[in-house]
């Protein structure tokens, strides 16, 4: 298995194109994605779950993702994660990052991807998106809303601060869910309660020859732009 990662200089490229682009929009409101991030699962009344986001993918890839909200627990599924060699997307609300700046630190350094968890009005945005920026030396290009239609005031303060609103991933809260999810360019959303069954999803990803990805390298794939592959643990 490998793991693709993105440069420096792409992920400032993708930052930079976050606040232009625009995509179809979920009820009276519009998702924002970066370049070649379509609507995510639950984005398009038209785009079935299963579906949505793959149509740019031809590659065997799957963005994983671990939803942070305040007070939760995470630190069992993202160790299990990194133990098995698979990168993550780690969605963080404000609450979190200002708790655990020293643990974001440390996922960053292992290859993960740290993004900012949104309510819908967008009131925390740019405080997370500092506090995630501040932990890890990398400025979120990302944000997602858990659930519900986005207000206006959070696609407002996401354009302020260069970041791609994004819809909840495709929840996986078994192997088999998971299996049944694996689709080129699938995001999928695994809980923290996930983390015994992380060597059977590793097992399941190698047995159907898929590249585990940040969502951030899922954009570089699907935007054509060039990553850089390397092993991780077999």
């Amino acid at each position: 298995m490998v793991v693709l990662r993105v440069g420096p200089e792409l992920r400032r490229w993708l930052a930079v194109g976050a606040a232009g682009a625009v995509v179809v929009g979920l009820l009276r409101w519009g998702f924002q994605g970066s370049p070649g991030i379509p609507p995510l699962a639950g984005a398009a009344a038209s785009t079935s779950a299963a579906s949505a986001g793959t149509a740019a993918v031809q590659e065997a890839v799957v963005a994983l993702t671990v939803d942070a909200p305040d007070g939760a627990l995470i630190e069992g599924v993202t160790r299990a994660l990194s133990a098995a060699g698979l990168p993550a997307t780690v969605f963080v609300a404000q609450g979190y990052a200002a708790a655990h700046p020293a643990a974001l630190r440390i996922l960053t350094q292992e290859g993960d991807e740290i993004e900012v968890l949104a309510d819908p009005s967008g009131a925390t945005l740019s405080a997370a998106s500092r506090l995630v920026a501040s932990a890890t030396g990398q400025a979120p290009i990302y944000a997602r809303l858990p659930g519900g239609t986005p207000q206006q005031s959070l696609l407002s303060a996401a354009h302020a601060d260069s970041l791609a609103v994004v819809a909840p991933g495709q929840e996986a809260l078994t192997v088999t869910q998971l299996q049944d999810a694996l689709r080129p360019g699938a995001v999928l959303t695994i809980p923290p309660t996930f983390a015994p069954d992380v060597p059977a999803l590793a097992t399941t990803l190698r047995a159907h020859s898929y590249q585990a990805v940040t969502l951030e390298a899922l954009g570089a794939i699907m935007a054509g732009a060039a990553a850089t592959s390397l092993p991780t643990v077999p």
